[in-house]
């Protein structure tokens, strides 16, 4: 029973360390973290993917680098290739890696959020489902149920050694 009980803190514990790793170890390097919600730029970046994004002056992006840039004021954000650079207009033309046309209307420099440095599959799909309500009361469940089972499995322990 000790035996499980360590496990499951430990895996608790696992949990939780590496996924403020995951979103720490970025933030202390001057990177954002983004969770990828379309399939436009698969296979290289999975829908369902946590993307790691740096900020980059606009000078130093080069066409075929992957960038994140926001459309509208509450839109959101979109992770695209460039293809093509217009220096004097200061403007970018992306395009998905998925997808046939290029996107209609150029990226502006102040939408620029960053150049792409990584990505992490398929954690994305846990983060998003746990900022809902539903993911949410999952996750309080499943803490509620852990912590349980280890004071369940601490209570039994200690009635084993009382005789």
């Amino acid at each position: 029973m000790k035996d499980i009980r360590s496990w499951l803190v430990r895996m608790t514990e696992g949990v939780f360390y590496l996924g403020m790793f995951m979103m720490a170890v970025p933030v202390v390097l001057g990177m954002q973290c983004y969770t990828v919600i379309s399939e436009s730029m698969e296979p290289e970046i999975p829908k369902g993917a946590v993307i790691y994004v740096r900020k980059i002056s606009f000078s130093r992006i080069r066409p075929k680098d992957v960038i994140t840039y926001r459309i509208g004021q509450k839109e959101g954000t979109v992770t695209h290739r460039v293809v093509r650079i217009d220096e004097k207009r200061k403007v970018l033309f992306t395009k998905g890696d998925r997808n046939e046309i290029q996107d209609a209307c150029p990226v502006k420099e102040e939408q620029i959020q960053g150049i792409v440095k990584g990505c992490i599959p398929v954690v994305g799909y846990g983060i998003l489902f746990f900022k809902t309500k539903c993911g949410m009361v999952t996750l309080i469940i499943l803490l509620v149920l852990a912590e349980g089972i280890c004071l369940f499995m601490k209570r039994k322990e200690k009635q084993k050694h009382k005789c």
